[in-house]
């Protein structure tokens, strides 16, 4: 069974039902959970003994938690003696996009001379996604895309000409990640 992290607590994951062809008492089943692969199961899922709906206890986080945890679960009946069945239920945590990019730094500053040639690296920007599956990619959001140009891995160039006495001596370019 797989759910995202970020959970409700209290939701439903699955309802798992075991069957007793016994009749009355002899085949009315309650639901336990054991220990599981992860400890002590209970700290994490609640199991309804009457309908053997499973529920998560906590929110989960992908980046902190364990991706997978493996329950034990218990089905007895009323019988006497009482007749236990088990299986085991495998939970996988699902990443969800819950992270945003943060850049190492806040300014960047570059120094460039003029009449580069066209495509010159100026520098590079780095932004950190803490996400499990994070690939991060940048954007110039400034009026300077006809000069300078992003590349996916952050990579500033130069692509146009700059002349010191025609030009201002200075860009504020804006990036997004």
């Amino acid at each position: 069974i797989s759910i995202d992290e970020n959970n409700r607590i209290g939701q439903p994951i699955t309802a798992l039902k075991a069957i007793d062809p016994d009749e009355g008492p002899n085949g009315d089943v309650t639901y336990s959970l054991g220990d599981g692969q992860n400890g002590d199961a209970s700290t994490f899922f609640e199991i309804s003994p009457s309908t053997g709906e499973l529920f998560a206890k906590k929110m989960f986080d992908a980046e902190n938690d364990p991706l997978e945890y493996v329950l034990k679960v218990y089905a007895k009946d009323s019988g006497s003696p009482p007749l236990i069945g088990q299986c085991s239920i495998t939970i996988l945590i699902g990443d969800k996009n819950d992270n945003r990019p943060r850049f190492e730094k806040s300014t960047y500053a570059f120094s460039l001379e003029e009449n580069n040639t066209l495509n010159h690296i100026i520098g590079s920007v780095r932004a950190i996604d803490n996400d499990l599956n994070a690939h991060v990619t940048y954007r110039l959001v400034s009026n300077f895309q006809n000069r300078f140009h992003i590349s996916a891995d952050g990579t500033i160039l130069l692509t146009s000409k700059l002349d010191f006495e025609r030009d201002s001596n200075k860009f504020n370019l804006t990036i997004i990640a």
